[in-house]
This record gives structure tokens, sequence and C-alpha cells, in this order.
């Protein structure tokens, strides 16, 4: 292998080729890393006008990691996103409260140009079982499987024209969507119309749109605010029942050197588990971990 190398190298010199132009044609390599991470608790005391107290425990815990890495023809990045948390009501059980998880892995041609093409893969589903919880007459409880581990879930595959706003930002039009979602199966759930297959506790759903996705990652927008929007849709249809989008955003305003002010909104709207929007609105403040290079 040695010889293969010095042979190269000789020939090269021999037809008069500067090997230090050579070295400069290799694209450069840039990569670019952040992780953030947060936990937050609180105790919550509650009295309603009947007099009955309202007393829990909350943990929330909240995980942003993205790399990203730049060549001169192209960009690969890679987004994980995922929070968990569990509320504790004094004298009664642990309800989860929040549990989910994001992969979005984005391939960009012609990263020199504002108007480009690329294609995205995008996974989302949660982490532990989900339950729901009956009291009977008796005082007796009971619970219900409702889902687990990539049960909801839903992978979307799509080829897009990106308008790459900033350097770490970007908005994709896909124009070709391919999408496959799993939606839990249990006593008395509603079956979706025409499955894709069927296991002991999924229906696979499989559907071809169009879709949209927002990538805004750590903009400066003032002095000590960032700006953070992780937000997508599809479409398959002109009804309520064939549109589906999810919105992720978050204002970040940094004091001192850990601690931090956020505003994280988040809004769903998913026909397969309701026709309703679910809305989840959070001011938190306290010590973050973040990392760069």
């Amino acid at each position: 292998m040695f010889l293969a190398v010095a042979l190269i190298i000789s020939g090269l010199k021999t037809f008069g080729v500067p090997l230090d132009s050579l070295i400069k044609q290799i694209p450069e390599k840039k990569t670019v890393s952040s992780f953030r991470s947060s936990l937050s608790s609180s105790y919550i005391i509650q009295k309603n006008f009947n007099q009955n107290d309202i007393r829990d425990f909350l943990f929330v815990s909240n995980t942003d990691y993205y790399y990203k890495v730049t060549r001169e023809k192209f960009i690969q990045s890679y987004h994980f996103k995922a929070n968990l948390g569990y509320i504790k009501y004094l004298d009664s059980i642990w309800y989860k409260y929040s549990d989910g998880w994001k992969i979005n892995v984005l391939f960009n041609e012609n990263r020199s140009k504002n108007i480009t093409h690329s294609y995205s893969l995008d996974v989302s589903s949660q982490f532990l079982n989900t339950y729901k919880y009956y009291t009977s007459i008796h005082e007796n409880s009971s619970k219900q499987w409702r889902g687990g581990f990539l049960n909801p879930a839903i992978l979307n595959f799509s080829y897009n024209v990106s308008f790459n706003i900033w350097d770490e930002s970007s908005i994709l039009l896909g124009l070709s969507s391919i999408r496959i979602a799993t939606k839990p199966r249990y006593e008395n759930a509603i079956e979706p119309k025409e499955p894709f297959a069927k296991t002991s506790n999924a229906y696979v759903l499989a559907t071809y749109g169009m879709s949209g996705q927002v990538n805004i990652f750590s903009q400066k927008i003032a002095e000590n605010t960032t700006w953070d929007n992780n937000s997508g849709f599809f479409v398959n249809g002109i009804s309520k029942s064939q549109v589906n989008f999810d919105f992720q955003n978050t204002f970040t305003c940094k004091f001192l050197k850990y601690l931090q002010f956020r505003v994280d909104t988040h809004i769903i709207y998913d026909p397969l588990a309701s026709l309703r929007l679910q809305y989840d609105q959070e001011f938190l403040m306290g010590v973050f971990i973040e990392k760069r290079k």
C-alpha cells in the first residue's frame, strides 16, 4: 500500500502536477454541533371555589442536539429533539405529562445557492408506554394501554425545494412526500379507513402527498435572544382528515452564563389522534446546559 502511494506521488511529480494545488481542491469539511439540555421541576398547590385542594409535583426534561456537516457541494444536518416529563399527585399515582422524540435528517445539495433541492427524512414517536386510567364506583383503579415506543409513530420522506434563508436555517417545500404512520390498536379503538397493514397492537397507514418544513436553529434576533422553530405539515387532500401539522417554536433569552428564560409553544393537529388542536404553552426559567463547537 505504501509502495502504491509512493508511485502515485512520484507520478504526479513527473507530470508536473503541484501537490499543493491538489490539496486545495479537496473539498473543505466543516462541522457544527450543538447540545442543549434542561431539567425542571415544580411543586404546585391549587384550591378551587369548592375548597378542594390539588397538590402535585412536576418534573420535565428536554434535550436538543444538532449536528451539521458542510462540504463544497452539499450539506448534511441531523437534528434530534426529545422531552419526557411526569406529574405526581399527592396520595395518587404518577402520570406521564410529556413524552416524545423527533429526528430530522436533511441532505441539501449546492449549498452556495439560496434556492436548491434537498431530501429529508423525519421520524417521530415516544419513549414509554401510555395508559388511560379508570376508577370504578367502588374506587378501584385500572388502566388500559394506549401507546408505546414507535406506536404511534410517523415517518416522512420527501424531495424538496429548499429556500436557504440563513446559514443554519431553511424552509422546505416537499413536492413529493411519502408518509408512513402507525396508530395504536386496542379494544374499542376506531379503525382508520383503508389501513395499509395491521398488527396485534397497531394499524399501519401509508399515504402520498405534499409536505412542508421549517428549520430555524438558534437564529439570533436580539443581543441575548435566539429563535428556534422546527415545524412541518403534510397534506394529501382537501378535508380535515387529510391535513396534519406540528408547530414547535421557542424563544430563548440568556442571562449571565447559564440562566435562561424560554417561551416554548407546541401546537399539533393530528386527525389520527383527534380532530381538535393539541396545545402546549410553557414559560421556563432556570439553569440550562448548552455546548457548541
